[in-house]
């Protein structure tokens, strides 16, 4: 399952933006290219898949709006190739935090997001009767 798609990322960045930033036919067609944005969200959806695969089950199902956006903000900027803005910059970024925060557990995804259980820890206590506390005896 996808956790964006064209119709999100042309909702929250509209089209013209994204026909300059895919459309690199010569002579320009005016058109978004679905190729390029395909490979955008791919790149996206394996950063996210690859922050969080370790603490949820994958894939996330249902897609939490969370990850829609994060997901948008980050093939928004894989989209750049030479004039990234600050702006993008700065909401790439942001979602970047927002998956370091998921990944270890500072924030948490939409209840009915399936955890993965924390890994096996040992340990032991402290031991009361060493060789020292034994030799006076």
């Amino acid at each position: 399952m996808a956790y964006a798609d064209l119709t999100a990322m042309t909702e929250r960045f509209g089209e013209r933006e994204l026909i300059d930033l895919t459309d690199r036919a010569t002579p320009p067609t005016g058109l978004i290219d679905g190729t390029a944005i395909t490979t955008a969200l791919s790149s996206a959806e394996a950063e996210i898949n690859a922050a969080l695969a370790s603490r949820y089950t994958l894939p996330l199902n249902p897609v939490p709006t969370l990850i829609t956006d994060m997901t948008c903000e980050l093939a928004r900027y894989f989209l750049y190739d030479n004039e990234l803005t600050e702006t993008v910059e700065k909401r790439a970024n942001w979602a970047r935090n927002q998956l370091r925060a998921l990944s270890t557990g500072q924030n948490q995804l939409d209840q009915g997001m399936t955890v993965r259980p924390a890994a096996a820890q040992s340990w032991k206590p402290a031991s009361v009767f060493g060789f020292d506390q034994l030799r006076g005896l």
